[in-house]
């Protein structure tokens, strides 16, 4: 029978205190033994929540850290949620990130966001020390490097980056307190807590779609598939899967080439 997924949702932030509404609302416990940075799991280990420190490097380390100890898969998904800095943008707004750039390397990244939401986008510019303003950009010290290190282990549209904005031209970010990171968040948890709840229900329902069975990950591990022919494939599973159809299969293992897989989904 199909395998149905419980996917794992993995959120990133700096400071503890700008996911105080998630440890309010979840039993969670501390895994990690790494002094850089934390990592806490709730009983059904499909939550986890890291918390990185300030470093701009910290939350790529972790992303490799998690991979490294197969906590983190291929279906996984990666939120990073905090707060961040705008020349123009109205303090406590929050945004969804749809391009990411770095001050210093050339490189854009754009996520995919596939999930249905109701937030304004923004373009995000990742800097190295904070107080910095660009015109119409958002301004962080890590998503960059948490986008990028991400990108090795799962695809784009896995990664989601949300900002509320903390600090703008008009504000003295010298009596930016980190105290006041919980208040900032908590007036906008409730919306990102349906997002985070959308995005586990959508990816779920995207990968049973998948069928994540032992023949479907077997062969996507086996021979290289474009998005789109993996989405060819879950189907065609589906359909032998449906017709109880044992002996295509069967013939499935004996593949050695992805011009056969091809050629058998095409004849059945």
């Amino acid at each position: 029978m199909i395998e149905k997924l419980n996917v794992k949702l993995f959120i990133f932030a700096a400071y503890k205190a700008e996911l105080y509404f998630i440890f309010d609302k979840n039993k969670l416990t501390k895994i990690s033994q790494i002094s850089k940075f934390d990592v806490y799991v709730n009983n059904e280990k499909d939550l986890y929540v890291v918390i990185s420190g300030s470093s701009y490097c910290n939350m790529s380390y972790a992303v490799a850290y998690l991979a490294g100890a197969n906590i983190l898969d291929k279906q996984s998904i990666l939120v990073n949620i905090g707060i961040a800095g705008a020349k123009d943008y109205k303090k406590s707004s929050i945004f969804l990130i749809n391009k990411i750039t770095h001050k210093f390397y050339k490189k854009k990244y754009y996520p995919a966001n596939i999930v249905d939401n109701n937030f304004n986008v923004a373009e995000l510019m990742t800097i190295i020390d904070p107080g910095h303003y660009e015109d119409n950009k958002i301004m962080d010290m890590e998503a960059y490097d948490f986008f990028m290190s991400s990108l090795k282990f799962v695809n784009y549209e896995q990664i989601f980056i949300l900002k509320i904005i903390s600090d703008n031209s008009s504000s003295d970010l010298a009596n930016f307190k980190k105290e006041s990171l919980s208040v900032l968040i908590n007036d906008k948890a409730s919306e990102i807590i349906k997002f985070l709840t959308d995005i586990k229900i959508f990816f779920n329902d995207y990968y049973a779609e998948f069928v994540l069975s032992n023949y479907y990950h077997k062969i996507i591990d086996k021979f290289h598939f474009t998005h789109s022919e993996k989405n060819k494939l879950a189907k065609f599973l589906l359909k032998l899967e449906a017709n109880s159809d044992s002996k295509t299969l069967s013939l499935l293992e004996k593949l050695v080439s992805k011009n056969e897989l091809i050629k058998l989904m095409s004849d059945v």
